[in-house]
């Protein structure tokens, strides 16, 4: 069953990611993230990705004091999964894992590796064209005891991020998969 979710999961994923990824990078649409969600058996595995012009108001890496308190206080938001998405209580989910990060253009482009800087100043150059496109990323984890309640998800997220206008969808369960589109006006998505 799993080897067939994964597959499921990878099929179905595959062509919004691709084009997700291609959004980011070459138009990146400010408002816009994108939650993927993965149902099998009692597990529950959620995948997001925000423009950080949506978290903390910029995409520049953050150099001042703000913008680092900015990001700091973003990161701790994403860390807990209840301040973007909450399940039916009835499904009795229990969280797993949690972790958010910070990725930029910048860490796409060398696999975010870390990396030896022979002429500091001359990279920089290379990659500062000003059109970096910093993203949140968080993931996390739950096990439920009734997974077959968790039918409707609902986003605090809109609440904690005042820029964020919309969050695409795109789940896996063991009924099947789709696709579904939250926004500020309608906080809520069902998965059928």
């Amino acid at each position: 069953m799993k080897s067939i979710s994964a597959a499921l999961l990878a099929s179905t994923l595959a062509t919004p990611m691709a084009a997700q990824v291609t959004r980011d990078m070459d138009a990146h649409e400010h408002g816009v993230s994108t939650l993927e969600i993965a149902i099998e058996g009692q597990s529950v595995s959620m995948s997001l990705t925000a423009p950080g012009m949506d978290l903390v108001g910029f995409e520049y890496e953050a150099e001042t004091n703000t913008d680092k308190a900015a990001i700091d206080s973003a990161l701790k938001l994403l860390a807990e999964p209840a301040n973007v998405v909450q399940m039916p209580g009835t499904a009795e989910c229990t969280m797993t894992e949690a972790e958010a990060h910070l990725a930029d253009d910048h860490d796409e482009e060398h696999g975010g590796e870390e990396h030896a800087h022979e002429d500091e100043h001359s990279h920089k150059n290379e990659h500062d064209d000003g059109n970096g496109h910093t993203e949140f990323h968080a993931r996390y984890g739950f096990t439920c005891v009734a997974p077959e309640a968790v039918t409707e998800v609902t986003f605090p997220y809109f609440d904690q991020f005042e820029n964020a206008q919309e969050i695409e969808v795109v789940y896996v369960t063991d009924q099947g998969a789709g696709t579904a589109e939250a926004t500020r006006a309608a906080h809520s998505v069902r998965l059928e």
